[in-house]
């Protein structure tokens, strides 16, 4: 406690003598536990929030690292992220080396300022100020200190002192003052597991940890963030920008985001009405009515990042979409929520949580969340999801960026929760066929036909097949323990209603196997190897969940050349399990081989006991596709 109290009397000097030449580093007391293995520990961190009233907030934070070599400073470490509603104050870095003399002093001026709008998110407004620290050498001390001011108190700093698993904390202590009468509640989670100290008064509540080590991060522990400690704040009487709300429930607040953000930005010129009711004329559904409609979005708009509004939550208008014919992820689903109100299809605007981790809008704090924006179409056979945003995604598809989630669907006087799809694995489907020829080991000849199913059709999105220089780097990647490849042929056809791409490929490779004396050894994977191996756990410490199943259908057929002979061809073998099974089948006919494997991994959540099991499963599966047959020369 004694050193708790010399390291936070020693930090306080930081925010008010900024002319500090030495810091005497003696007094940080580091456990030597916290230096291995990681690029920084944060020696002390200080967050002050303050709710000066309904409309403003302040944010002041004081963060002392000590950068141990060049990954330290490659994190998120010196950023601030502002926008209209959150405006920088002062912001300063300073940099002291290991015996803790001053080498430079960065003030605002030489920060690097960026925005960081994409289009897709909702936040289109804001911007960061940075900087880069690669002319040091290490260790060394760093003193990170900025202040905000916001016109939001909905969205109130959470106490999170974990960002990373690598994170050691010596010190962090999080204020949150606010005035009498107040109505913030804080929401605690695992605040006990990690010793977490908290004071909670009338107008301040006050949370400090010492000594904290970030757990280690296990693979397939999507959980794992959901363990940590934190503390969020719900503020159901707050300022927002120019405006005020007071909300009670999901449906006061439905009603709040609807009257402030979307009432009103869903005129349309009588022309466009006129157009789409005659585009959608002979459609007799309302999901006819919605893909017609979607695909005439696609085709006549694009999604660039527009700065407007509250924050970046309000749309641009549809009127002006349809002028300019383009919009980010909120104008362009308002758009398209315009157009299908114009032909009588209802659609709810609806907010979510895009990442690749699945993250829900959480349900027990009512306050604004999430980071992208979709419409939900009811219908008799369940919801339909439309994203607004690319050129390429079919209709009603998500893909795993906002697939199998909590999201928030917005209506005039309301709100309601809905759940995304979640593919499994008869959803997340990889059909290849492979024809090789071996006739020339010194140059064999693949063709390859490819059908590309759920995850495996969202991989595609990206690739640009009117780029050779593209389609020869992707498959490259593809086909990464084939040698030499030189592609002859590349064909793709994207069949939206399927959610298929299929892929017809041929290209040439100067060896596909290991030459032994008169025998070549080749591996039944030889062009596409599906499966990787797992990490192993001696002692596992986490449930781990298999989000996305996935289904291999593999066949080859091997045609070997004159003069030789199969010399050694693998038995069949089936593998079963509780998380799947691997299939595979061997066949001989006029000295060629074919085979025919099958792999399905199954989606699910599992207890951390059971991963002894699903690394003996991962493993004998890997015996199975790794094994190889022989040919041997015989003249």
């Amino acid at each position: 406690m004694k050193n708790i109290i010399m390291l936070i009397s020693l930090v306080s000097i930081h925010f008010t003598n900024y002319a500090q030449k030495r810091i005497d580093v003696k007094q940080y007391i580091i456990p030597e536990a916290f230096t291995k293995d990681v690029g920084y520990v944060t020696v002390d961190r200080k967050e002050a929030i303050e709710v000066v009233n309904q409309n403003n907030l302040q944010e002041k934070v004081s963060e002392t690292l000590l950068i141990l070599n060049q990954s330290g400073v490659d994190q998120d470490n010196y950023t601030v992220y502002y926008s209209q509603l959150a405006k920088i104050k002062s912001i300063q870095l300073r940099v002291y080396n290991a015996n803790g003399d001053l080498l430079k002093h960065y003030k605002e001026k030489d920060f690097r300022d960026i925005s960081v709008a994409d289009g897709f998110s909702l936040f289109t407004d804001g911007r960061l100020k940075t900087i880069d620290l690669n002319q040091y050498s290490f260790p060394l001390y760093t003193i990170f200190e900025y202040e905000l001011e916001k016109e939001n108190t909905l969205v109130i700093p959470p106490f999170a002192p974990i960002e990373y698993d690598k994170d050691r904390i010596v010190n962090f202590e999080y204020t949150l003052k606010f005035p009498a009468n107040t109505s913030i509640k804080p929401i605690e989670k695992n605040l006990e597991k990690y010793q977490v100290q908290k004071n909670i008064s009338s107008q301040t509540f006050t949370y400090q940890v010492s000594n904290l080590m970030a757990p280690e991060y296990e693979d397939m522990n999507i959980r794992y963030v959901e363990a940590l400690p934190i503390v969020k704040f719900e503020n159901t009487n707050f300022g927002f920008g120019k405006i005020q709300g007071k909300i009670n429930n999901w449906d006061d607040f439905g009603k709040w985001y609807y009257d402030n953000f979307l009432k009103g930005l869903n005129e349309l010129s009588p022309a466009t009405v006129a157009k789409m009711k005659d585009l959608t004329k002979d459609a007799t559904t309302d999901v006819e009515k919605a893909k017609i409609i979607f695909d005439y979005v696609q085709n006549n708009t694009r999604y660039i990042s527009i700065q407007i509004g509250l924050g970046g939550w309000k749309p641009y208008p549809a009127k002006e979409v349809d002028r300019l014919g383009y919009g980010d992820c909120k104008a362009l689903t308002n758009y398209t929520k315009a157009l299908l109100e114009s032909v009588g299809v209802e659609t709810y605007y609806t907010i979510i949580h895009a990442s690749p981790r699945i993250v829900d809008i959480d349900e027990k704090y009512l306050s604004l969340q999430g980071n992208h924006v979709v419409l939900t179409l009811p219908t008799s056979k369940g919801n339909v999801f439309i994203e607004s945003t690319s050129q390429k995604i079919p209709f009603g598809y998500l893909g795993g960026s906002t697939d199998n989630r909590k999201a928030l669907a917005i209506k005039p006087d309301g709100a309601f929760f809905v759940d995304t799809h979640s593919n499994k694995e008869t959803e997340n489907v990889l059909k290849c066929n492979f024809e090789i020829d071996l006739t020339d080991l010194n140059k064999v000849n693949v063709e390859a036909n490819l059908e590309n199913y759920g995850s495996f059709y969202q991989s595609l999105f990206q690739v640009d097949v009117n780029d050779s220089k593209e389609i020869d780097l992707y498959l490259k990647n593809l086909f990464s323990s084939v040698k030499d490849l030189s592609v002859k042929k590349y064909e793709i056809q994207n069949n939206k209603n399927e959610y298929v791409y299929n892929e017809r490929i041929a290209f040439e490779s100067s060896s596909l196997g290991a030459k032994m004396g008169n025998d070549y050894l080749i591996g039944i994977n030889a062009i596409y190897q599906p499966i990787d191996k797992i990490k192993r756990y001696r002692n596992r410490k986490t449930d781990f969940m298999i989000a996305r199943g996935v289904s291999y259908d593999f066949t080859s057929s091997y045609k070997i050349p004159e003069g030789f002979t199969l010399s050694f061809v693998p038995e069949s073998k089936n593998v079963v399990s509780k998380f799947g099974h691997c299939n595979i089948d061997f066949k001989v006919e006029n000295n060629n081989l074919h085979i025919a494997q099958t792999y399905i991994l199954k989606s699910g959540e599992y207890k951390k006991e059971d991963y002894v099991e699903f690394e003996k499963f991962n493993n004998e599966v890997l015996q199975v596709v790794n094994t190889k047959f022989i040919i041997t020369k015989t003249n």
